[in-house]
């Protein structure tokens, strides 16, 4: 089943959340096809979920999210066996261009991705649905709780995404330099990885993580 990227498919919410309620389900079924009226976060414990949006074909897995939009046409695509929270809220939002800078001043995110799972965002819904009846609740707590889920995903997932395209600019800019500016025919990496004429910097550039730690200022 193909993944698509998800690069087209940022949002931006703009004010305080309205949570309508928030659940958690674990079971076998298929993804209604469905348009709703609110947003909808859910938060992958186990399994997979599958679903079809904007006309392509989705798979979020365990330690995943995916934020389905209003007034949206979606489905699933199978029966999936999964374990997942989810919450149901009204806010204002648009959809927009992937972060160049971190904005903490709103919620973005993409239509999926990775849950920051070093944060307490499973924990903070679990204590959302044990704690969403009368008299322990109220609509203001829970939306406190879950608009703390989305801003702490928010965050980390900003980061992610602009670390990485910074981290693999400058690694490509680096391993570029040394191709331009090699003396001899060939150099030697740390890890026992060979760079010659016929190594493609951009193979390591692709590994930014293993090209920082090869290409540390070295000089043959």
């Amino acid at each position: 089943m193909d993944i698509k990227q998800t690069d087209l498919y940022w949002f931006q919410l703009n004010e305080e959340i309205r949570v309508e309620d928030v659940d958690k389900f674990s079971g076998n079924n298929m993804h209604p096809d469905r348009m709703m009226t609110q947003w909808v976060l859910v938060l992958m414990i186990s399994g997979e979920r599958s679903f079809r949006v904007y006309g392509e074909n989705y798979v979020v897995h365990s330690g995943e999210f995916f934020l389905l939009p209003p007034y949206v046409q979606h489905c699933g695509l199978q029966y999936d066996n999964h374990t997942a929270y989810f919450a149901h809220f009204q806010a204002t939002g648009i959809q927009v261009p992937p972060p160049v800078k971190v904005d903490t001043n709103h919620i973005l995110l993409p239509l999926h991705g990775q849950i920051p799972l070093e944060l307490p965002c499973f924990d903070l819904m679990e204590y959302a649905i044990q704690h969403r009846t009368l008299p322990f609740s109220s609509k203001n707590f829970l939306s406190s709780q879950i608009q703390a889920i989305l801003y702490q995903i928010s965050f980390a997932v900003q980061k992610r995404e602009l670390w990485c395209n910074l981290e693999s600019r400058l690694a490509h800019r680096i391993l570029q330099y040394i191709d331009d500016n090699k003396q001899s025919s060939k150099y030697y990496i740390p890890n026992r990885i060979w760079y010659d004429d016929q190594t493609n910097a951009g193979n390591l550039a692709c590994q930014p993580g293993k090209a920082y730690a090869q290409v540390r200022l070295y000089y043959f």
